[in-house]
């Protein structure tokens, strides 16, 4: 600096002008510059902001239209007549459960899984040791030992869980038919179990150069990063996030991207 300075007071007065109108008119469009340069990424900052809010609300009318189709599907399924007397009805002959099994309930399954192809399996979990008819009917037995099997106790309305083999499943306590009058769920378990890759197909390209995902009850039911920043890192700036509002099961969808792309002009 010091031989900056001791250059130029040896300078020419005609030099020492030139320099200084130079230096006068340049200074401001420098500073014009910058500060157009950070308003400009100020602009699609906000831009890219809105674009992901927009995002992540279109994500959650699409899965909370998905949830309430299903948790509705599965209401009817479990009130419907075929679904409560299969474990509640006393049966006096083997050719009356054949009958019931075979003729109602498999029909009634097979026509509700023709119309919903995410379906993989409609299972019955029965409280009775003597009814078992291949996966569509199972002793609840079989459910007992998963470690959130508890959750089902008070569960008066649908709950969902990931199975061991990544299902998501959709579970709801059969209504007592014994009963009248007042809402009373016996310890029948009704289960749809949903292929995720189709279920949350809804999701696809709601968006550029992201990570999504679907979290509730300490779950992950559904992760996603598209391939065009798949195993990168972004130290600068980390990444922006936008989280929903929690959906009707208390699902929450979550979308990110990284800083350093949302700020990128286009």
């Amino acid at each position: 600096m010091k031989y900056l300075l001791n250059f130029y007071l040896n300078l020419k007065y005609k030099s020492k002008l030139i320099i200084t109108c130079v230096l006068v008119g340049l200074i401001p469009l420098i500073l014009l510059g910058v500060f157009c340069y950070y308003q400009t990424i100020h602009l699609l900052l906000d831009r890219e902001k809105s674009a992901l809010s927009l995002a992540v609300g279109t994500a959650y009318n699409s899965i909370n239209h998905q949830v309430k189709t299903y948790e509705n599907l599965i209401s009817y399924l479990a009130h419907s007549e075929t679904i409560v007397e299969v474990p509640s009805r006393d049966y006096i002959s083997v050719v009356e459960k054949f009958e019931l099994l075979n003729y109602e309930y498999d029909v009634l399954i097979k026509d509700i899984s023709t119309q919903h192809p995410e379906i993989s399996q409609i299972t019955l979990y029965a409280d009775r040791e003597d009814l078992c008819h291949g996966s569509q009917l199972r002793p609840l037995a079989d459910l007992e030992e998963e470690t959130w099997y508890a959750s089902l106790a008070d569960a008066a309305r649908p709950i969902w869980h990931l199975d061991k083999e990544g299902y998501l499943c959709l579970f709801q306590k059969i209504p007592s038919p014994f009963i009248s009058y007042v809402t009373s769920y016996s310890s029948h378990v009704l289960c749809i179990r949903l292929r995720p890759k189709q279920f949350f197909d809804v999701l696809t390209g709601i968006s550029s150069d992201y990570h999504l995902s679907v979290t509730g009850n300490g779950e992950t039911f559904y992760e996603f990063t598209e391939d065009s920043i798949a195993g990168n890192s972004y130290p600068h700036g980390g990444w922006t996030t936008e989280t929903s509002t929690p959906l009707s099961n208390n699902w929450v969808v979550t979308l990110e991207k990284p800083f350093i792309l949302l700020a990128a002009p286009a």
